[in-house]
């Protein structure tokens, strides 16, 4: 037999570099304190703080039963979560427990069925579901502490976040996205929590903000930035519980907490008190947002499990990139920065805001990811066509800076 058929002889660059990319698959980088820095300066910690902030400049001024565009996709999404709390009702706790039995076993139904049911509520094929159901069924819970905290919160967002990136929802999405399907997800975490006793993954007593969550607050916040009925002092009052629980995030949360406790808010939530004693609901979510990327997106025990895949990426960006800070208080469309932030420090990254900051409604929230296509990677068809195409990456876009940096000749070789 002729040695010459398996003198394959040594693969190129281009081929290393195209089996790198097709063996990338859900990773968990961040092991030790050390690797938080890598985080802070990653693409998935700025197209989510990116995430955060245009949809808190979109939501303003927007109650729960406002009438903003839903789309189809939204509502199929949406419709996930009645099967998932029809699970608890399938489900109950036992009277001879205090439930931890029965959400294991709500938990192992739902990672049966989350990936199907993704699935089946997208409208057209997405080569990311399986990414997106990571992230959805890291999102409710620990079943093995029977435990819920920020980090599942985390990785619900990296849920939403990942469907813009994805291009799944589209920029005419994102208030219904944040008010009705974050808001079914934030209602099926407190009856979770309620019905089988969950603990809080980290607890600080009475003193935090929330034990649970977090985006609720920082998004009803963000809410009342334009046209608020009412001052943070008087969230607080009975009437106002009452009457606005069911147009913003915050109140329905304040409203639950207050049945939950005994006595008046600054006895059992002091932290959640003095948040409220603020002047303004701008002060209140510029406090929540930097609350938030210090003490969950900057906690290592919040983030140490989160899951990085091609959607999600871990990669670090250029130092040149800047996150802004954004100002509530002005339409989308006008939204301009002023002396009083012109520069502030969260989670190791500097925000700066530039001299004319303005999202228009018309853009996504977050910038979509640029797919890896397998025939791209492994020349099977004309690199020029293919980045004509949106989404798709030209084999000439990953030659390393060294390679681009050598002399080339007048025809266009690099010399031997």
């Amino acid at each position: 037999m002729s040695n010459s058929l398996y003198n394959v002889g040594e693969p190129s660059e281009a081929a290393i570099r195209a089996v790198s990319y097709m063996q990338v698959g859900p990773e968990k980088p961040i092991r030790s304190e050390a690797d938080m820095l890598d985080w802070v300066h990653s693409r998935s910690y700025y197209d989510l703080v990116a995430y955060i902030n245009n949809t808190s400049l979109a939501i303003q001024g927007k109650r729960i039963t406002s009438d903003f565009p839903v789309t189809e996709q939204l509502e199929k999404l949406c419709s996930m979560f009645n099967c998932l709390e029809e699970l608890i009702y399938l489900n109950p706790p036992q009277s001879s427990e205090l439930g931890h039995q029965a959400y294991r076993s709500w938990s192992r139904q739902m990672h049966q069925k989350v990936f199907i049911m993704l699935d089946k509520a997208m409208i057209r094929n997405c080569r990311y579901v399986g990414e997106l159901g990571q992230y959805l069924s890291l999102s409710f819970g620990s079943s093995m502490r029977v435990d819920y905290g920020h980090g599942h919160e985390l990785m619900f967002m990296f849920f939403l976040c990942g469907l813009f990136k994805a291009e799944i929802l589209v920029s005419e999405d994102t208030v219904a996205a944040a008010l009705l399907l974050f808001g079914r997800y934030n209602h099926l975490m407190r009856r979770l929590i309620q019905t089988y006793h969950m603990e809080p993954t980290v607890s600080r007593g009475d003193w935090g903000i929330d034990e649970y969550c977090m985006i609720p607050y920082l998004w009803g916040a963000a809410q009342l930035g334009l046209e608020a009925p009412f001052t943070p002092v008087q969230c607080e009052l009975e009437e106002n519980l009452k009457t606005y629980r069911h147009d913003y995030l915050l109140v329905e949360c304040l409203d639950d907490r207050m049945k939950l406790r005994v006595g008046v808010l600054g006895e059992h939530s002091f932290e959640l008190w003095c948040l409220l004693s603020m002047s303004s609901w701008a002060e209140v979510y510029k406090t929540l947002i930097e609350c938030y990327l210090r003490d969950v997106m900057g906690d290592f025990q919040f983030v140490q499990h989160a899951t990085f895949t091609d959607l999600m990426s871990f990669c670090r960006l250029p130092d040149r990139e800047e996150l802004r800070v954004v100002r509530l208080g002005v339409p989308l469309r006008s939204a301009r920065s002023t002396a009083e932030f012109q520069e502030d420090t969260f989670g190791g990254i500097t925000y700066k805001n530039p001299e004319d900051h303005e999202h228009p409604s018309h853009l996504p929230p977050v910038t979509p990811v640029v797919s890896r296509h397998m025939h791209a990677l492994m020349r099977f068809q004309d690199p020029d066509k293919l980045s004509d195409r949106s989404g798709d990456v030209s084999p000439k876009s990953l030659v390393s800076p060294r390679s681009s940096n050598q002399p080339q000749d007048k025809d266009g070789q690099s010399p031997s």
